[in-house]
Order: structure tokens, then C-alpha cells, then sequence
């Protein structure tokens, strides 16, 4: 989760660094068209960056994600075997009682 997490900080980097570039490339003058698609290719650049980040960072945290989950046996699947002992509660008259039943 860590790495995914830190994947998708660099994804805010490089879309934070498009946006600036975008925006510098609105400013230039229109008068300095070479700079205008010079900064517009680097803008598409960064923002293409950002977007991979974006989906490694996901990926990477979905997989962390899923290492971190309880391996064996799925909670909608019956046990086999019954646990040998058993926690319920018991309604009684005025309140309510927990019953531990067990065998050895």
C-alpha cells in the first residue's frame, strides 16, 4: 500500500507540473509559436506521465490491498470442521447473559 500510495503522489507531481505547463504555454505571446508547441508537447508529456503514475499507483495499491487480506479459507464458504467452542448470547428476564460452550 505504501509503494501505491507513493506511486500516486508522483502522479500528483506530474499533474500538477502539467497544469503549470499548460498554463505557461496559454501565456506565451502568440507572436512565439515554436515556444507555444514546445510547451504544449511538454504539458501532453507530463500530463501522459501523470495518468501512468495515476494507474500504477492503483494497481499497486490494489495489490497491496489484496496481499494485506486473510489468506485460506473464504468467510462465505462453511468450515469443515466445527470450532469447539461457541459464544451466544442468552435472553433472560430483566437483561441478557453470554453462554461459553465448548467441548475437549
Amino acid at each position: 500500500q505504501g509503494v501505491g500510495g507513493a506511486i500516486l503522489l508522483g502522479g500528483g507531481f506530474f499533474a500538477l507540473q502539467a497544469s503549470q505547463a499548460a498554463s505557461a504555454a496559454k501565456n506565451t505571446p502568440q507572436v512565439e509559436q515554436d515556444l507555444i508547441e514546445r510547451r504544449i508537447a511538454d504539458a501532453r508529456t507530463k500530463a501522459l506521465l501523470a495518468d501512468g503514475f495515476f494507474a500504477a499507483g492503483a494497481i499497486a495499491a490494489g495489490i497491496g490491498i489484496y496481499l494485506m487480506l486473510p489468506q485460506g479459507e473464504s468467510p462465505l464458504e462453511p468450515a469443515d470442521e466445527e470450532d469447539p467452542f461457541a459464544l451466544a448470547p442468552v435472553p433472560l428476564r430483566g437483561g441478557a447473559g453470554v453462554v461459553l460452550v465448548g467441548r475437549f
